[in-house]
């Protein structure tokens, strides 16, 4: 139940409905309990991922190259948009945000991170050679990858980074979210079928739940874990650089590797018969 108050002398408005979806980010609590997800929040550890993300006018990355930034502490992104902007994105350790600011006094944290990968990365400075950086760093943080309820069992349902969140570095967030939020639907509309003449408000919602959670699982538990590696690599570089001549013996891998991030997926393709009143080829036409 939701009330909504008029700020003049309205009366107030009270909404109800049977089935509550949380599609806030990870790093907010669900609106209801907003208090208490604020009491609740852990301090700041070392290891907490900070998101910085910039746009480019200028830049000279390749259509089509979504170069992967790796680096001590961090992991990071580059691809080129729509009009022609690049983005750079990337997540790096509060520790080591903290140990480079310490190394560039009067540096802002996105500066003061953007050296560090710079330094690392020695394509960052090639890419944004004479690029003109479009609005404002943007950031957000902590990170907090993970998988968590997508069914509460009080009528809560929830999708995209409330139900799980991948580490950003296979870049699945808003699929994710789409995806989730179909499958729920999905499950959501069939119930509400089946029910029949049983009002909506009054089933149980104890078996929709427990499906959309296998189904969630199922889609995206395998995404998260592999994200999961792959950012731990990528902030390791010499790990990372030990990875690199399997792949280019068995670059296969890689194919299998976007298989389990859901990259890739095959679909019945449904064969295409023509209409038994059409010919197959118009009169005066072969081939």
């Amino acid at each position: 139940m939701c009330t909504l108050s008029r700020a003049d002398a309205g009366a107030d408005v009270e909404l109800h409905a049977p089935v509550v979806i949380d599609a806030h980010g990870s790093w907010e609590p669900a609106p209801r309990n907003a208090g208490a997800g604020r009491a609740r929040r852990r301090p700041h550890r070392g290891s907490d991922l900070l998101a910085f993300k910039s746009t480019w006018r200028g830049a000279s990355l390749e259509p089509g190259l979504l170069p992967v930034l790796a680096f001590t502490g961090g992991y990071g992104g580059i691809v080129l948009g729509d009009h022609g902007l690049t983005t750079l994105a990337f997540c790096i350790r509060r520790d080591v945000l903290k140990a480079v600011r310490a190394q560039s006094p009067g540096s802002t944290a996105a500066q003061a991170a953007m050296a560090h990968v710079e330094a690392a990365c020695a394509r960052v400075p090639d890419v944004l050679h004479g690029a003109e950086m479009v609005g404002p760093w943007l950031a957000v943080g902590p990170l907090q990858p993970g998988i968590r309820k997508a069914w509460r069992g009080d009528g809560a349902f929830a999708i995209g980074n409330a139900a799980g969140e991948a580490h950003p570095i296979l870049g699945e967030g808003m699929s994710m979210a789409i995806q989730s939020a179909w499958l729920l639907c999905d499950r959501l509309i069939a119930h509400r079928r089946n029910a029949g003449a049983v009002r909506f408000a009054n089933a149980n919602l104890s078996a929709v739940g427990h499906d959309y959670s296998r189904d969630w699982r199922s889609a995206f538990a395998s995404r998260v874990r592999l994200a999961a590696a792959c950012a731990h690599l990528a902030m390791r570089p010499h790990a990372a650089g030990i990875l690199l001549p399997v792949l280019q013996h068995w670059p296969v891998m890689l194919t299998l590797a976007a298989r389990a991030a859901g990259k890739v997926r095959q679909a019945a393709v449904a064969p295409c018969v023509p209409p038994a009143t059409q010919p197959l080829h118009s009169p005066g036409v072969h081939g």
